[in-house]
């Protein structure tokens, strides 16, 4: 009978001891799982592909690491003077006694002694109003009026001339301005009443003259040799749209499309496009010009990082070696003008041999780390194409990604555009604007001088390098 409750009660604790060790086993699956969503939830722009825009949150940083500020100090308001030819009025302000103002001794004049000052101020009102009244002549035999015409450089039929209209689209395309905005500015500043009608009307007719030479440039990308391009999401009218940008350090093209597919690619490049293609790994790139590619590897660090926030510890420790790989390979880069070529070559191929020889070695369970280490090997010429060209080429898609700021930052403030003409006109001006910066020019006075040329036909600027 004893051997018989001992068994039972032996049954009952193994049983038991089964519930316990499977509840066991389902919670560390759960908290395995959990601490991946956390890791998920926990992506930044420092840890991913995502952008900067995107941390709603930015992660708090280490009291210790932080630097101290140093403190702000009064810049002053002292400037340079202008030259002469930027003056436009001058006014020689003399005593009006030769008796000294404190004790009333006789002062001697001393030239060397004078003192300038310049100021600038908006005059009273900035905007000159002219009014032209034609004299009508009848001619009997033909039966029609005839007027003298108008002086050069005036549109006839409009009331806003060619420096104003550059203005208003100086405001809304470069400054992102609202049309109310606009309108109050024109009121409140320029002592000029303007509808948002007639300023749309001016926007829209924009787009003749300043279409041309957006053509031009499109052109032009194609004969580039090394390309950084980049993409982000654009609104028109709550419908999902992209925003693409082609760009060097000389020269940007943006355009706003329906698709994120290679076939944007082809459009502004043509179907098949010679040059070299820096991006990130998003698919369009391997479909439209996978052989040409440098992918960026400032992308793939930040999906190395992912990694080390995962709970598992392999996960963590494939993430650590590659970024330690990673660090010497951009410690090599940046010294490259202090090393020969040819050593900066031997370098960074036998780290290259190094990483290619690991990531052979190494085999993984986790899908993660195993999906990185197979996008390492498949993509790995395009990895390193700048190691062969390293005065063409950069390791990182940075430069598109600096280029599409400005824009992102007025997308933002504009929630986007309204209509087609919009979204042409937005990527004409950023296209326009974010050129002439990069090639230090001004962009008020090359909408004047392409306004200009076109209401006078005349030859239009060009954004193109060697045509500035």
């Amino acid at each position: 009978m004893n051997e018989k409750k001992d068994y039972i009660s032996r049954a009952k604790h193994e049983r038991i001891v089964q519930e316990l060790e499977a509840i066991i086993i389902a919670l560390q699956k759960e908290n395995k799982e959990l601490k991946e969503r956390i890791a998920q939830l926990e992506k930044n722009s420092s840890n991913s592909s995502k952008p900067p825009s995107s941390d709603i949150v930015k992660p708090k940083k280490d009291r210790k690491k932080r630097k101290r500020r140093k403190k702000r100090t009064s810049q002053g308001g002292h400037r340079k003077l202008l030259p002469a030819e930027e003056i436009d009025k001058v006014e020689n302000l003399i005593l009006e006694t030769e008796l000294c103002p404190e004790c009333s001794s006789k002062l001697n004049k001393d030239m060397k002694k004078g003192k300038i000052q310049q100021v600038a101020e908006l005059v009273e009102k900035p905007v000159e109003i002219t009014e032209y009244r034609l004299e009508g002549y009848w001619c009997p035999r033909c039966r029609k009026y005839h007027y003298p015409k108008l002086p050069n450089g005036i549109i006839e039929g409009s009331f806003c001339q060619v420096r104003l209209r550059a203005l208003l689209i100086y405001l809304k395309g470069t400054l992102g301005m609202s049309y109310t905005g606009i309108v109050d500015y024109c009121r409140d500043v320029l002592k000029l009443k303007l509808s948002r009608a007639m300023i749309g009307d001016i926007l829209k007719g924009s787009l003749k003259p300043l279409r041309p030479i957006y053509d031009e440039l499109k052109e032009y990308m194609r004969t580039l040799q090394v390309l950084y391009i980049d993409e982000s999401g654009w609104k028109d009218n709550a419908n999902r749209y992209w925003l693409w940008v082609f760009c060097t350090e000389l020269v940007s093209l943006f355009t706003i499309a329906t698709s994120r597919s290679s076939k944007v690619l082809e459009e502004v490049l043509g179907e098949f496009f010679d040059g070299i293609i820096v991006s990130d790994f998003f698919s369009a790139y391997f479909k439209y010009a996978a052989e040409k590619n440098q992918f960026c590897l400032a992308h793939l660090i930040r999906d190395i990082k992912y990694l080390q926030t995962l709970p598992s510890e392999e996960e963590k420790e494939f993430g650590d070696r590659l970024l330690r790989y990673f660090k010497r390979l951009f410690k090599i880069w940046h010294d490259r003008e202090n090393l020969e070529p040819d050593k900066f070559a031997a370098k960074m191929q036998r780290l290259k041999n190094e990483l290619f020889n690991y990531l052979n070695k190494v085999n993984f369970d986790k899908s993660k780390s195993r999906t990185l280490k197979n996008r390492l090997l498949k993509n790995w010429e395009s990895l390193f194409l700048f190691v062969d060209r390293p005065d063409d080429v950069e390791p990182t898609n940075n430069l598109s990604e600096r280029t599409l700021r400005f824009l992102v930052l007025i997308r933002k403030m504009t929630q986007g555009t309204r209509s087609a003409w919009g979204r042409e006109w937005v990527a004409i001006l950023a296209s326009i604007k974010s050129t002439l910066n990069k090639q230090n020019r001004n962009t008020w006075e090359f909408l004047v001088e392409a306004l200009s040329a076109y209401y006078s036909n005349s030859k239009l600027p060009s954004l193109l390098p060697e045509l500035a």
